[in-house]
């Protein structure tokens, strides 16, 4: 990054000017007279821009496409979130093969927030994204997909007692709806400051928000993965007392971490880094061992809660550093 200086020049009686580099003005396009806009990023910083981008934040239309012939439902379930990820207000769906799969079709649209299906006809089908991005707040996003995975995790024994694969999955489904506003949120603020301003975020504050947001979101899935294996595995009575030991230490782990994270406690986010250690080496000691008797289900499982330990202590360290 080219570092550059000027001087603050007086201009009238309430003004002053400083020079803008001429390659930064050939680069934009732009000549004499052409308006500038000029932001703070709540860092006590002013960003210039040669434009404003309110791309469909204003009420703008921005259309596209989606032809699925010959498309797996997971390429489907990706063409769609990526629409709705890049902001395309308004989505035509359509295929040779729209019929067989117009109820995955509508399950993938129910699970983006605020998108609607406007028009269906045999061949097609229309949705409409109402989400209002002048009234998000990811602080509540953030919340919300924290009561969720909590709740998760906290029900986590459940899933030794019983099928619970189904309700762990739809519990993460409602934490990816939310992370995908975060991350529609995150990049307009990045992309515009004057949206940013709109929502009262510094740019510092987004990319943050977007990294705990992240480790929220892939705690939920593993979370959901662990309820798909359990269903799996048989167990010994040593096992189960040791994997509900683990859930309860977990639950705590988590809830301390969130504790750090909202009241920029860098202490008990230490705690959790410190504990995290021989946490995890408990973990992998029993995973040796479970080889060793032979149950891969048991081994997968521990091998599931040292990841989501670590993206619990990911949280931890994004509060200390």
């Amino acid at each position: 990054i080219k570092m550059e200086y000027r001087k603050l020049i007086k201009f009238g009686n309430s003004s002053h000017v400083v020079s803008i580099p001429n390659e930064w003005i050939k680069r934009n396009n732009l000549k004499k007279g052409d308006t500038l806009y000029l932001s703070e990023n709540g860092s006590n910083e002013l960003i210039l821009s040669p434009k404003v981008d309110t791309t469909n934040l204003n009420g703008g239309v921005k259309e596209i496409i989606i032809d699925i012939s010959n498309c797996t439902t997971n390429d489907i379930k990706t063409k769609l979130t990526s629409a709705y990820l890049n902001d395309h207000t308004e989505i035509k769906i359509t295929g040779s093969n729209l019929k067989q799969n117009i109820s995955f079709v509508r399950e993938c649209i129910q699970n983006l927030v605020a998108l609607e299906i406007v028009e269906q006809t045999g061949d097609s089908i229309i949705t409409r994204d109402f989400l209002n991005m002048n009234e998000v707040s990811v602080k509540d996003l953030i919340r919300k997909m924290d009561i969720i995975t909590r709740s998760m995790i906290s029900e986590l024994p459940l899933i030794l007692k019983e099928n619970a694969s189904e309700f762990m999955r739809q519990r993460e489904m409602d934490v990816n709806k939310l992370f995908y506003v975060v991350l529609r949120v995150v990049r307009a603020g990045l992309k515009n400051p004057q949206y940013a301003n709109t929502i009262k975020c510094s740019s510092t504050y987004l990319f943050i928000a977007w990294n705990i947001a992240n480790h929220i979101e892939k705690i939920a899935d593993h979370i959901a993965e662990l309820a798909n294996y359990a269903t799996k595995g048989k167990f010994t009575e040593g096992e189960i007392r040791f994997i509900n030991s683990t859930f309860t230490d977990i639950n705590k782990f988590y809830s301390d971490v969130m504790k750090a994270y909202y009241n920029s406690d860098l202490e008990l986010a230490y705690k959790v880094t410190s504990y995290k250690r021989g946490f995890i080496s408990n973990l992998t000691g029993n995973i040796i061992i479970s080889k060793k008797s032979k149950n891969p289900i048991f081994s997968y499982m521990l091998d599931r809660l040292i990841i989501i330990t670590n993206e619990i202590n990911n949280v931890a360290r994004r509060v200390y550093s």
